[in-house]
């Protein structure tokens, strides 16, 4: 039984820490999936825009890729972080 003590004595706080620990994993991805889904609404809404002016997303993406690199070869293109 004392021995049952101690061992819950040394037991405890790990699983206390560990505890705390996924509580603030759990916040962390759902604070993630709050961005991911914001994101999404976005794109969506890009998607429908471009879509009304008669153009698909994966083009425009393609041609501001190529815009960007165009501007990276002539020099006026600046690292992004």
């Amino acid at each position: 039984m004392v021995n049952d003590i101690m061992t819950d004595d040394a037991v405890m706080p790990i699983l206390q820490n560990i505890q705390a620990n996924l509580a603030a994993l759990d916040r962390k991805v759902s604070s993630i999936d709050d961005k991911v889904t914001a994101l999404d609404d976005k794109v969506t809404t890009l998607d429908r825009k471009v879509s009304a002016q008669g153009r698909d997303l994966v083009v425009v993406m393609q041609d501001v890729r190529m815009i960007r690199a165009t501007i990276h070869d002539m020099g006026g293109g600046q690292a992004r972080p």
